[in-house]
């Protein structure tokens, strides 16, 4: 341990001289002492507000995971941690995965890597198969395209 982290433990641990220091009474203390209240209200919100966007599920589980210390109470059981992160999943994929009955939040996690990694094969495949082809057959003109001439017949 660092000299600061050492003197701020041994100073918690005289203010409470006699008592059993749980882990949650430590991180009250340690946050208390090094996370000012403001950062925290901050941190919450984003957490709140935490949305999968572009990125992938890795990415979005790693945000979960960072934020979610800051708004402990909403993750305070394994459903209401199942239903946060599957509000900040992309629409597409909450379509998919609420047929699936996920209980624990390691099975959602999962799930939603698995239909991820799928769709992003699926979608290869056809862009392998439109590259391939020279495009899809037998193209529709499109509205801003002149239909081909037809032949004229006398």
């Amino acid at each position: 341990l660092g000299c600061t982290t050492r003197a701020w433990w041994y100073g918690f641990q005289i203010m409470r001289a006699g008592q059993v220091i749980t882990w949650a009474v430590f991180k009250d203390g340690f946050r208390a002492a090094h996370i000012p209240r403001g950062m925290m209200t901050i941190k919450k919100r984003e957490f709140r507000a935490l949305r999968q966007g572009s990125g992938s599920v890795k990415e979005h589980l790693q945000k979960f995971n960072h934020l979610s210390r800051y708004a402990p109470e909403d993750v305070s059981s394994e459903a209401a941690k199942v239903e946060r992160f599957m509000e900040g999943l992309q629409q597409s994929l909450q379509y998919q995965l609420v047929v699936c009955e996920c209980r624990t939040f390691s099975d959602l996690v999962n799930k939603a890597l698995k239909l991820e990694d799928k769709r992003r094969a699926m979608d290869d495949t056809r862009k392998r198969k439109l590259m391939g082809s020279g495009g899809p057959s037998n193209p529709k003109p499109r509205p801003w395209q002149s239909a081909p001439a037809r032949p004229s017949y006398q």
